[in-house]
């Protein structure tokens, strides 16, 4: 009987999960509005167009990063020293 009752309670728990991430979502963004002492659907856009920059600025460093064309690049820096 009590194992029953704690899966009742954890089941019960589970489904209740998402439910309290997005209130604490949006509690947080709410706070974070009124801290920046800006509405939510600007705080809300504002993140969006960060995000988009961090994701070109990352993609930028990936590129550069990348083992091939890091290979040819640094090959090129070794013949133009070569001569």
């Amino acid at each position: 009987m009590l194992m029953l009752s704690l899966v009742h309670a954890v089941s019960s728990a589970a489904r209740r999960l998402p439910w309290l991430l997005r209130l604490a979502a949006r509690l947080a963004a709410r706070l974070l509005a009124q801290a920046l002492n800006m509405p939510e659907p600007v705080l809300h856009s504002t993140g969006r167009y960060v995000v988009a920059q961090v994701q070109v600025a990352e993609h930028r460093a990936a590129k550069s990063l990348c083992p091939i064309r890091l290979f040819r690049y640094l090959r090129a820096l070794a013949r133009r020293s070569a001569r």
